[in-house]
């Protein structure tokens, strides 16, 4: 895989509490996005930003004309918006649950919480790792929406683990009238 150059970050012992910060999952999405993303996309959508390090990546290396991203989480809007502002980007981060209403965007990208488990009670760091009792709460909820987000010929990245059943997730995809593949595949 070709390397590209990365965002600037830094977070605060607070942040690090509050927000998923980037681990190898975060490169994995962006690698996959740099190496595979086949248009020049003119806008883009982030959904579970987090720390807001792969929006800051792709705003830098595509440089697309429109770059949105969302969060659930208060906390991780805040940071968001200031690892874009750390990179001389716009700050466009908002605090919503997936999609933005009737937009469409060229790319959108996804880190869900995937890991097998309930949310139920968890602290914020937890919630955004659990994704219900097969890990696909968000996966399948992303799935189904995606059709109606995606621009003509417009492309999605999503992370998954073996445990959510790839195959099945390809299979929604497929019966959601979209083509998804395994683009890049990493041993965590």
């Amino acid at each position: 895989l070709k390397a590209a150059p990365m965002p600037k970050y830094d977070f605060t012992t607070e942040q690090q509490r509050n927000v998923y910060l980037p681990d190898e999952d975060t490169f994995l999405l962006m690698d996959a996005v740099f190496n595979f993303c086949e248009i020049k996309p003119s806008s883009v959508l982030e959904i579970g930003s987090g720390s807001g390090v792969v929006i800051s990546f792709i705003a830098l290396n595509f440089k697309p004309n429109i770059y949105m991203a969302v969060d659930i989480n208060e906390k991780a809007v805040q940071m968001t918006n200031q690892t874009l502002m750390q990179n001389g980007l716009q700050q466009n981060c908002v605090q919503l649950d997936l999609f933005p209403d009737n937009e469409k965007f060229d790319l959108i990208v996804f880190n869900p919480p995937y890991c097998v488990g309930s949310a139920d009670s968890l602290g914020i760091i937890d919630k955004a790792l659990s994704g219900g009792l097969n890990g696909r709460s968000q996966i399948d909820r992303f799935i189904l929406q995606l059709q109606n987000h995606l621009s003509d010929n417009g492309e999605a990245f999503l992370v998954a683990i073996a445990a959510n059943d790839i195959i099945d997730i390809l299979q929604l995809v497929n019966k959601c009238g979209l083509n998804g593949q395994t683009v890049c595949e990493k041993r965590l």
